[in-house]
């Protein structure tokens, strides 16, 4: 990679890691909507990019201090399935990243009339 095309991808890197500019996976997915073909030109591939966002915005969401995260916020934060909460959760606890959630509450089976 060239020196000055190296310059640009931390330039970007460097404006995408700013505290403010995308905490959250819906910030980003406007800023690349409105960019795409400049990411692209950068080699910043959209699916690694969404897998980052999705993990910055748990640790958004942990960040809170109250020590617990909702199922359903993780889900419609990270615009994911139920299903798919657990793994992102687990994914960034593997990263190292300070994540707490509630514990999963299952409700009672019904129970057939007899």
């Amino acid at each position: 990679m060239g020196e000055a095309k190296e310059e640009a991808v931390r330039t970007i890197i460097e404006f995408v890691k700013a505290p403010d500019m995308f905490q959250r996976l819906d910030i980003y997915l406007e800023f690349q909507t409105a960019n795409s073909t400049l990411l692209k030109s950068y080699g910043l591939v959209h699916e690694d990019c969404i897998t980052k966002m999705r993990l910055m915005s748990l640790v958004d969401l942990g960040s809170s201090g109250s020590g617990q995260i909702p199922y359903a916020l993780i889900r419609d934060t990270l615009r994911i399935s139920e299903d798919e909460v657990e793994m992102w959760v687990v994914k960034a606890i593997t990263a190292k990243l300070n994540i707490r959630c509630t514990e999963r509450v299952f409700s009672p089976a019904p129970v057939a009339n007899s």
